[in-house]
Formats: structure tokens, sequence, C-alpha cells
């Protein structure tokens, strides 16, 4: 049959195609998403690849820098570089905007100095003593006792801003830091015994890497300190950070108490009399580098309680000064370690005590500046000394622990735990007493002088310093010459005892041969000439 003209049966067929059609779209959707996942999953499979590729080049990274560490080591190697970040984040954090809250209280920058140097006080004072203890007590559980004072501290200095009047809350705020003080030296004192008993035969290389991280807390922390003032206000970054510090001190006592491979033992640990590390002082070489490490931390200590008030002058917010504040310990953590490396190549270290010195010179001249009339204040001269600066502190407190620990086993000091121990503290307490005086002394000339004149109080000290490793090095060269020539004289006696003359002779014999020659009142008879058949005798 036709249906108008059109046969039936191509109309049935087209009606079948067009029936058709949703299958032939179906089964091209179902293909193109089987595709889709299909290159997905192939995507995802890649990745998973590249990821355990990277995490499996990360754990053999790992383990080679590991290999040969007890299981103890190497967890002493994750936990303290956070607690030493953490713990000088906590320290750092008030500098930018301490001051100028201390100044809205009617506090003096005396008085802010005074709460800033406080801190520094309590800990050279106390750091001896918990260094004398610590054979007797548990350096672990010291440890823990003094980061969780730290952080308690911390985050209670957070709400100091509520007391009202100038003297309840300087009062208020140096006792608390006198607390915090205490916590702060008892860890530190306890991890560099931890440090020592684990570590005999690579004490110098694991302070450094502390260092290295200390100095990274030292600069993240005014700038946090900055940033969270400018969000929160004068609570917030105390509590934040005092709370971080918590916490890590809270995986570290599990750590510590959960783990039986983490020991110390005894025998190793510093255990002395707490005035015996202030016996080294004696020793001129020692006494010399502790003026050095005293100098340069006061510089530090110095700019701590006074560089805020000198920034203000250009209106900038206190995230800004952290940043400004920055500069000055990232040169320090980033020039460390290769400080380091120079003094342990250098057969005298020394000579980074006296390039160090240079640079704080020359940094402190740019922060200031020196007061030139025709030099004016600006930010880049500052930025430009604070980096200067910062490199002139690498320089000399690196080699002023190696300088320590060198002159001490020179001296006749064992070269083992007790000595490092000694030296460890005495470094302390240089820096710590540096820090003090640096704040206090600085308050008190930025009030009757200003910024500008005060530094020149840094650069005398610092001026000094070079008259001495000038002196000292005269007088080593000196002797360095007195001994070639009484070494060229036992040179020729031993060559020609024939021709020597007896006074040349017996002068001669008072230098290195002592116990192979020997005077008589008939002349000089000597071990060496009775082996020599040559050797004539009166």
């Amino acid at each position: 049959m036709e249906s108008g003209g059109v046969p039936i049966n191509v109309i049935q067929t087209q009606e079948d195609a067009l029936n058709s059609e949703p299958d032939i779209i179906s089964h091209s959707s179902v293909t193109v998403s089987a595709l889709a996942t299909s290159n997905v999953d192939l995507e995802v499979s890649k990745a998973t690849e590249e990821n355990n590729k990277t995490e499996n080049f990360l754990v053999a990274y790992f383990h080679k820098k590991t290999r040969g560490l007890s299981r103890s080591q190497v967890l002493i190697l994750c936990i303290f570089p956070f607690v030493e970040f953490f713990a000088a984040t906590v320290i750092s954090i008030q500098g930018p905007f301490y001051p100028d809250v201390a100044k809205s209280k009617g506090a003096s920058s005396t008085e802010s100095g005074i709460v800033f140097g406080i801190f520094e006080l309590t800990v050279f004072i106390t750091a001896p003593i918990f260094g004398a203890k610590m054979g007797k007590w548990n350096p672990h559980r010291v440890f823990n006792y003094g980061i969780f004072t730290t952080s308690l501290m911390c985050m209670i200095f957070g709400f100091i801003h509520h007391v009202d009047g100038r003297f309840g809350f300087i009062a208020l705020s140096a006792l608390v830091r006198t607390i915090e003080a205490i916590g702060d030296a008892a860890f530190v004192v306890a991890s560099f015994s931890i440090i020592a008993a684990e570590f005999p035969d690579s004490v110098a290389t694991t302070f450094a890497m502390m260092e290295t991280f200390y100095g990274l807390g030292m600069i993240c922390g005014p700038v946090l300190g900055g940033a969270l003032y400018e969000a929160g206000g004068f609570t917030l970054p105390f509590v934040l950070m005092g709370a971080s510090l918590f916490i890590t001190a809270a995986a570290t006592y599990m750590i510590f108490t959960r783990t039986s491979t983490v020991t110390v033992d005894s025998s190793k640990v510093v255990s002395s009399s707490s005035f015996n590390m202030f016996k080294m002082l004696r020793i001129p070489v020692i006494a010399l580098t502790a003026y050095g490490t005293l100098a340069a931390a006061t510089g530090i200590g110095f700019l701590a309680n006074n560089l805020e008030r000198h920034l203000t002058q250009f209106g900038l917010n206190h995230f800004e000064i952290g940043s400004i504040y920055m500069l000055n310990g990232g040169v320090y953590a980033l020039s460390a370690p290769f400080w380091g490396k120079f003094c342990e190549k250098s057969s005298q270290p020394k000579i980074f005590s006296v390039a160090g010195s240079f640079l704080t010179i020359l940094g402190f001249v740019l922060i200031g500046p020196i007061p030139i009339p025709s030099w004016a204040t600006t930010i880049p001269l500052i930025c430009i000394g604070l980096v200067i600066f910062g490199l002139g502190l690498g320089s000399t407190l690196v080699s002023a622990f190696i300088l320590f620990l060198q002159d001490a086993i020179a001296s006749g000091y064992a070269d083992d735990v007790r000595t490092y121990g000694l030296v460890s503290g005495l470094w302390t307490s240089m820096t710590a007493l540096g820090f003090f005086v640096g704040p206090v002394c600085g308050g008190i000339l930025e009030d009757l002088v200003g910024f500008r004149w005060g530094t020149i109080f840094i650069l005398i000290q610092q001026l000094i310093l070079v008259a001495l490793l000038a002196k000292f090095f005269m007088s080593n060269r000196s002797k360095s010459s007195d001994g070639n020539k009484n070494n060229s004289k036992l040179e020729d006696v031993v060559s020609n005892p024939v021709s020597a003359s007896k006074d040349d002779f017996a002068s001669s014999t008072t230098i290195d041969l002592q116990d192979d020659l020997t005077a008589t009142s008939n002349g000089v008879k000597s071990s060496i000439g009775l082996q020599n058949p040559n050797f004539v005798q009166d």
C-alpha cells in the first residue's frame, strides 16, 4: 500500500531509523564517558606514580642523611629545631610594638629597656645554676618544664596591657618576663646537655644547626608579632605563639616519656659548680673572645629596644617595622653555616672576630647613621646597615663558640662533654649579658641623647675590641718570631754540637729539650750526644 504516494515499507524504514538514533547517541555517550574516565584514571595513576617517586626519593634521602644515627638521635634532630624556632619566636615577637604600648602607658625608653633586658639578665644568672645541677636532675624533665613555663608565661604576657598605670604595667611585665626567662634558661641548658650526650662527636655541628633554627625564629618573631598585632591587637601574638610552643612542648613530653631509646647517660651530662665556667675568663685569650661576644650581643639588644622608635619617624605600621627587624636576624641565620665552615677550615679563626667587628662598625655607622649634619636618616640606609650588621653577627658569634672551645682545650681543658658544657654556658651567658646591657643602656641613651648619638656607644665597644685583637695578633707574631729564633739555635746545636758554645747550648736546652738535655758544672752532657760518635766532651 501507499500513503500519499510513498510506499509503506519506506515509511516504516524511516521510522525504524528514527527509532534507532537514540540507541546510537546512547552508545556514543557511553563511549565518550568511558574514554574520559579512562583518561582521568590515567592522570590519577601518573600523579600517584609521581607522588610515590617523590615520597620514595624523600624517604631515601632521609635514610641517607640519618644513616648511622640511633633512633633517639633522629628524634632529637626532628624535635629540637621546632623547639628552638618557636622559643626564639616567643622571645622576639614583642619588639615591633611593645615599646609603643609601654609609651602609651607613660613608660620611658629606659623602663621598656629594663623589661627587655630583665629577661636576658635572668638567663645570665640562672643558666650556670641549671648547668651545675643538670647531673642530678633529669635533663628531659628540666627541658619539658622549661618549655611549659616559657609558653605559659608568654600567653599570660598577652593580657598585661589591661593593667592600668605605668608602674603596674612595667612591674608586671618585668615579673612575667623574669619567670619566662627562668623557663628559657632551663630548657636551653637541658637541650645542650642532651645534645652533648647524644652527639659527642659532632657537638659543634649540631650546635650550629640549632642556632640556625633559633635565628630563623628571631627572624619570624618580629614579623609575625607585627602582623598579628595589626590583625588582633596586643593579646593575639602572645597567645597564638605561646600556644604553638605549648603544643610543641606537649609533643616533646610524649616522645621523651614514651620512647625508651631517648636516654642520657648521667656520666656524659655536665655537672659542675655554677662558677666553674667563669674561671675560664682568667685565660686572657678566652676573656677576649668573651668580650667580643658581649659586644656583639649588646648591639642586638640595643636595636631590640630602640629600633622601633627610630623607625616611627617614617610613619610605618607595625608589620612594616617587623619586616625591617627581620633583616638583621635573617642575614645572621643564613650566613651562620657559612661562617662556621670558614672558621673550621681556617688556621686562625680570630680573623673572623676582626671581620665581624669591622662589619658591625660599618653596620651601625649606617643604621644611625652616625651624627653627621649632612647625613640624613633614610630607610634604605637603615636596611643596608642591618644587613651588614647581620653578617658581622654571624662572623663574630659563630667564630666565638669555636674559639671558646679551641682555646679552652689548648689551655689544658679536656676535650670532653664537661668542657663542651662549660663553653656553651659561657657563650650563652655572654650573649645573655649583652642582651641585657644593650636594651638598658640603649634605653638610657635614647632618653638622654637620642638614637643616633646612642649608636656611638656600640661603635666605641667595637673599636675597643679591634684594638684588643690587634694587640693579640702583634703579641702572637712576636712570640712566633722568638720561637723561630730559638728553634733555629736548637737546630744548629743538634747538627753541630762541637762548634756550638756551651752558653748557647745551655740556653737552648730550656726550650724544648729539657727532658733530653742536662747541664753539669763541667759543661753540658746531652743524651743526643751520647748517641753521636762525633760528640766531644770536655
